[in-house]
């Protein structure tokens, strides 16, 4: 039987399928979404929810509003509607992309994750790209104000702490010190939507 597909030469030093045979990878994507409807019509867009490939969100101009980086899904889904604002969900490693976002560094970038050692781990490694971001819900207030929803954790070796503030610094010891965490979606919605205005309507 006559071969209808050439047989592909093998690069055996690849490290995935696409690799060794010469194929386009699937390329990862920035999740977006824009929590004031104003804004989304400023910014051009059809959608208030979407998914762009890096390399074509690199090419965004956007400047002069705030961006919100959310560790976790479902707090992601669930943010209210604030003033010039647009979030990012960060989870699966898509956090580590933000910093080849060179707009960004013409907006207020704040970012939001679980109080514990990876998620301060998380803040020092972003802050190494931009030095200007802030965090919300990440500090000695939150962790005495839900004091009830912290849980015991699993030790971690999260070391790359050099670009916490004083008052982060000050919660990531209290977490490693005690293995405590605080998951961002356990916190209650009154609560952390009085902080998220706050936090996008006033500069520290």
């Amino acid at each position: 039987m006559q071969q209808v597909f050439p047989t592909l030469p093998s690069r055996r030093n690849g490290e995935s399928f696409e690799d060794r045979y010469g194929f386009r990878s699937d390329e990862p994507c920035v999740r977006f979404k824009v929590l004031n409807k104003g804004l989304r019509i400023s910014l051009g867009l059809i959608a208030s929810d979407i998914a762009v490939p890096v390399s074509e969100a690199r090419n965004f101009s956007w400047k002069g509003i705030s961006v919100i980086i959310i560790e976790t899904k479902m707090t992601f889904l669930s943010l209210p509607e604030l003033p010039n604002t647009v979030s990012i969900w960060g989870g699966g490693g898509a956090a580590q992309l933000l910093a080849s976002l060179t707009w960004l560094q013409n907006c207020r970038v704040i970012y939001w994750g679980d109080i514990d050692t990876h998620g301060f781990h998380i803040v020092s490694r972003l802050r190494g790209g931009l030095p200007h971001l802030e965090t919300v819900m990440m500090d000695h207030l939150t962790l005495e104000d839900c004091s009830s929803i912290v849980v015991s954790a699993r030790e971690a070796k999260y070391e790359d702490t050099s670009m916490l503030t004083a008052n982060e610094h000050v919660a990531y010891m209290r977490v490693k010190l005690g293995q405590l965490l605080l998951e961002q979606e356990k916190i209650p919605h009154s609560y952390a939507v009085a902080r998220l205005v706050s936090a996008t309507t006033i500069r520290s």
